[in-house]
């Protein structure tokens, strides 16, 4: 299991889903603009962490501290062995409130009603 941490913006919060096993998790979505890779990131809580997300709203800006984990599944015998990688929170940071959305302070207008003729 390897740390790293991921600086960007909240793009969504998703629902908790609750297994069969009674597992929860959680997925963010992140946005990171960096200049080498510009892409989206679903990130995780687990269990009992779950809530932590709560906290969170589209378009803050946050620092996550990760694990990152790969794990191998394999449904039965005849099938090949699949791996797939998480991206589990470990802790994070709010860095900055969401921006709020900006709006025009001009009166709309009607060209036609300017008209000379």
């Amino acid at each position: 299991m390897a740390n790293f941490k991921l600086t960007g913006t909240v793009k969504e919060i998703r629902d908790t889903n609750t297994f069969k096993s009674g597992f929860q998790k959680r997925g963010i979505i992140v946005h990171d603009k960096n200049k080498k890779f510009d892409g989206d990131f679903e990130v995780f809580l687990l269990k009992d962490d779950c809530s932590k997300a709560d906290a969170l709203k589209p378009g803050m800006e946050c620092q996550f501290d990760l694990w990152v984990e790969c794990r191998g599944w394999q449904p039965d015998s005849q099938t090949a062995m699949k791996y797939f990688v998480s991206l589990t929170i470990d802790s994070f940071e709010i860095l900055g409130e969401p921006q709020p959305a900006q709006t025009s302070t001009t009166a709309p207008t009607n060209i036609d009603a300017d008209v000379p003729f």
